[in-house]
C-alpha cells in the first residue's frame, strides 16, 4: 500500500497488529478467517422416522468467505466454490437407520458438519413378517454320500433369506426340535404327509421338499414347493452341474433360489371389482400368478408429516385381510 504527496510515493509495511504512518493515520491487519460455513438444510431436520424408500435432501451452505467444498459421505457436491452453495441429493434409503454426514469446507480450512438421520420402517404389507411363510425341511440324499448334503441345504436355505421374498419361519436346529417333538426322523420327511404335518405344526404356508442326487462326475438338486393347506405343488425347479466345488455350488443354489422366487413373484395391484365373495384384481398370467397365491389386501393408512416442517414423510398401510387366488 502506498500513499502519494505530490509525485513521490511513500511506501508503508506491517511490522505488527498495526502502524502509524506520516500522516496519523492508522492501518490494521486483517484478522485470520476463523469461522466455518454455515449449512441449512430443508424440509428436514436431524432426526425422523418415514415410511419413504428414497428422499431428496436439499440445502445450502454459505460463508464470509468462500465455500470450497460441500460433501455428503464422502461424495462431493460443487463444482465450483462460491460464497453460496445449493444442493441436491437423492438417495435411496435401507431399512432401519440411515445417517448422512454433510461437510462444508472453506477457503481458509475451516470445516462445518452436519448430520442428518433418517429411520426407514417397512410397510407392514412389504415387511418380511407378512410375506409367504416358508418350511424348508432337509434334503433327501441320493447316490454318493460324500457330506456335500448338509452344505447344499444351508447353501440354498441362507440363498433364500439373503433374497428376502419369503418369511422362512423354520429351518436347522428349529426344524430339529420340531421333529423331535413329533418323534420323526429327516428320513421320515421323504413321505409327503409327514412332511406337511411338520409345516402346519412351525405356521408355514408353503414348504419346500428337496432331493440332493450326487454323482462321481455330478450334482442335481430337485426341489419343489409345496402348499401346507391345499398340498398342491406350487413350484418344482431343478440345477444341475458337473462342477462339485463350493463355489459353483452355492453358485447354481443361488440361481435355484432366484427360479422360486420368480416362480412365485411378489406383484402389486388394484381391487377392480367385488361381486359378493368374490374379488377381482388387475393382475393376471402376464405376472406369473398362480392358482393358490395369497394377496394381502389393504389400504394406505394416515398420512404422516414431520410435526416441525410439515413434511410428508409417508404412509404406513391398514390391512383388510388376506386374498386365495382361485382361478388367473
Amino acid at each position: 500500500m502506498c500513499i502519494r504527496d505530490s509525485n513521490k510515493p511513500i511506501l508503508l509495511a506491517f511490522l505488527g497488529e498495526r502502524i502509524s504512518d506520516l500522516f496519523n493515520y492508522q492501518i490494521f491487519k486483517i484478522p485470520p478467517d476463523v469461522i466455518p460455513p454455515k449449512i441449512k438444510i430443508k424440509d428436514y431436520t436431524e432426526e425422523q422416522v418415514v415410511f419413504l424408500d428414497s428422499i431428496f435432501l436439499q440445502g445450502q451452505v454459505s460463508d464470509m468467505g468462500e465455500v470450497e467444498r460441500v460433501s455428503i459421505n464422502g461424495e462431493v457436491l460443487n463444482e465450483f466454490p462460491g460464497k453460496n452453495i445449493y444442493f441436491n441429493y437423492l438417495t435411496e434409503l435401507e431399512i432401519g437407520k440411515n445417517t448422512f454426514k454433510i461437510e462444508a469446507v472453506d477457503s481458509a480450512g475451516n470445516k462445518k458438519e452436519k448430520t442428518i438421520t433418517f429411520v426407514r420402517k417397512p410397510l407392514k404389507v412389504l415387511d418380511v413378517g407378512s410375506r409367504l411363510a416358508m418350511a424348508i425341511l432337509p434334503f433327501n440324499v441320493k447316490g454318493d454320500k460324500s457330506g456335500l448334503g448338509d452344505v447344499v441345504y444351508d447353501l440354498l436355505v441362507n440363498s433364500i433369506v439373503d433374497q428376502g421374498r419369503f418369511n422362512v419361519v423354520s429351518r436347522g436346529e428349529e426344524l430339529e426340535k420340531v421333529l423331535n417333538e413329533l418323534k420323526l426322523s429327516k428320513t421320515s420327511l421323504v413321505s409327503k404327509d409327514a412332511a406337511l404335518k411338520v409345516g402346519r405344526v412351525v405356521a408355514a404356508e408353503v414348504i419346500v421338499m428337496g432331493t440332493y442326487h450326487e454323482l462321481p462326475d455330478s450334482i442335481e438338486v430337485f426341489a419343489r414347493i409345496i402348499n401346507t393347506e391345499t398340498s398342491g405343488i406350487m413350484a418344482v425347479e431343478d440345477v444341475f452341474d458337473q462342477d462339485k466345488s463350493i463355489s459353483k455350488l452355492r453358485y447354481n443354489l443361488n440361481g435355484l433360489a432366484t427360479k422360486f422366487k420368480a416362480d412365485l413373484p411378489m406383484v402389486k395391484g388394484m381391487i377392480v371389482k367385488l361381486e359378493g365373495d368374490r374379488i377381482y384384481i388387475d393382475a393376471g398370467l402376464d405376472q406369473n400368478l398362480k392358482k393358490e397365491m395369497k394377496f394381502i389386501a389393504y389400504r394406505k393408512g394416515e398420512v404422516i408429516k414431520h410435526p416441525i416442517t410439515g413434511k410428508i414423510l409417508g404412509a404406513d398401510t391398514e390391512v383388510l385381510g388376506e386374498i386365495r387366488l382361485d382361478k388367473v
